[in-house]
C-alpha cells in the first residue's frame, strides 16, 4: 500500500521506538562481553533514537532516514571492527538496503524529499567491504561467547528477515492493487463507474467461445434530447443525468451494462424466454428513467430515453447484431422517441 503523510510519521515512530529497543538489548550484550567500544557506542545510540521522534514530529522524514542509515552503517561497521565477522552484523546492511529502497519508493509516491537508493546501497557496500578486508587483516579486539554469537545470529535473522518479508509482501500487495486498479480503469467508465467498450468486447468474445451468443439479446440506449440539456444546463448537469441514469440501469441483474459512448449506453443479456420478455424488461426500464425524479440545482428535468433491442441470429457478424439494435433506436427516434423498438 502506498502510505499517507500520517502513516508515515507512525511509521517513523514505530521505528525509532524498535531501533532504541534493539540498541538496548545490544547495549546489554556488549556490557555482559565488555566490550566497552560499543557500550560506549550503543549509549549514544540509545540517546539518538530516544530524539529521533523529534525529527519525525516536524515531518523532517528524508533526514530522519539518512541519519537512521548513518547510524545503522556506522554502528554495525564498528560493531564488525571490534567483534569480528562471525558476529554477523553484517547481514543488518542487507536489511538498511532493502529500507533504502523502500524510503525511496514512499518518497515518490508522496512527492516528499527521499533518500536514493543507489548513493546509499554504494555506501552500505563500501561499509560492507571495507569492514571485511580489515577484520580479515586485523584480528579482532574482543571475542564474544559462544552464547552471545547464536543468540546474535538468531536474534539479526528475525530483525532482517522480518524487514525483507514485510517490504517485499507490501510490494507483492501494491502489485497486486495496482494491476487490479489499471484493468478497472481500462474497462470502466470513469463517471458511471460502468463497464466500457474495451469490457463488452470482452465479455462478447468470452459468449462467442461459448458458443452462446445465439440466446443473447442486444439493446442500444440514447438519452432523448441529450444537447439540449448540456446547451441550456451545462456539462455538468449532463453528466449528473449520465450517471443516474447508469445507476438506475445498474441495478438490474438481467444484463451486462455498458456505457457505449456519450449519452449512449448498451446492454447484452440471455433470453430466459422469449424475446417479447425482453422488450418487457425494457419498457419497465424506460418507464422507471420517465418517472424518476432528475433534480439539478432546484431544477426538475425530464428525461426520457428510446431503446432499440436486436436478438442474435447464427448469419449476424456481432457487428451486424450491434448494427441492427442501432438501426431500431433510429427507428425510435424517428418516429416520436421515449420508446422501446423490437
Amino acid at each position: 500500500m502506498v502510505f499517507n503523510q500520517k502513516q508515515l510519521k507512525i511509521m517513523g515512530y514505530m521505528m525509532s521506538v524498535s531501533f532504541l529497543f534493539i540498541h538496548i538489548v545490544m547495549f546489554s550484550m556488549f556490557y555482559k562481553n565488555h566490550v566497552m567500544p560499543m557500550v560506549y557506542v550503543n549509549i549514544f545510540s540509545i540517546i539518538f533514537y530516544a530524539l529521533m521522534p523529534i525529527l519525525v514530529y516536524k515531518d523532517m522524514l528524508m533526514q530522519f532516514s539518512l541519519f537512521i542509515m548513518i547510524e545503522v552503517d556506522v554502528h554495525m561497521f564498528l560493531a564488525i571492527i571490534f567483534t569480528g565477522w562471525e558476529a554477523g552484523f553484517q547481514i543488518t546492511l542487507v536489511g538498511m538496503l532493502i529500507l533504502a529502497f523502500y524510503s525511496e519508493y514512499t518518497g515518490r509516491s508522496q512527492k516528499i524529499k527521499y533518500l536514493k537508493t543507489w548513493p546509499v546501497g554504494l555506501c552500505i557496500l563500501v561499509t560492507y567491504i571495507t569492514a571485511y578486508v580489515l577484520q580479515h587483516f586485523y584480528p579482532p579486539q574482543y571475542k564474544l561467547s559462544e552464547g552471545t554469537l547464536f543468540f546474535l545470529h538468531i536474534f539479526w535473522g528475525i530483525v532482517v528477515f522480518f524487514i525483507v518479508i514485510a517490504v517485499l509482501q507490501n510490494f507483492v500487495m501494491l502489485i497486486v492493487r495496482s494491476t487490479e486498479n489499471l484493468e478497472r480503469l481500462m474497462s470502466h467508465d470513469e463517471l458511471t463507474g460502468l463497464p466500457n467498450r474495451y469490457y463488452i468486447s470482452a465479455y462478447i468474445d468470452h459468449i462467442l467461445k461459448d458458443n452462446t451468443i445465439n440466446d443473447c439479446w442486444v439493446a442500444i440506449i440514447d438519452i432523448d434530447d441529450f444537447k439540449k440539456v448540456n446547451d441550456t444546463y451545462g456539462h455538468n448537469c449532463g453528466d449528473y443525468v449520465i450517471t443516474r441514469i447508469a445507476e438506475i440501469i445498474s441495478m438490474s441483474h438481467e444484463y451486462e451494462p455498458c456505457r457505449w459512448g456519450g449519452e449512449e449506453f448498451i446492454l447484452i443479456g440471455r433470453k430466459k424466454s422469449g424475446i417479447e420478455n425482453v422488450e418487457k424488461l425494457m419498457n419497465m426500464l424506460r418507464e422507471a428513467i420517465e418517472k424518476e425524479n432528475f433534480i439539478y440545482e432546484g431544477t426538475k428535468l425530464n428525461v426520457t430515453i428510446t431503446i432499440g433491442i436486436a436478438e442474435h441470429a447464427s448469419e449476424l457478424s456481432v457487428e451486424s447484431w450491434i448494427d441492427r439494435a442501432d438501426e431500431k433506436l433510429y427507428i425510435g427516434k424517428q418516429s416520436g422517441k421515449n420508446k422501446v423498438v423490437l
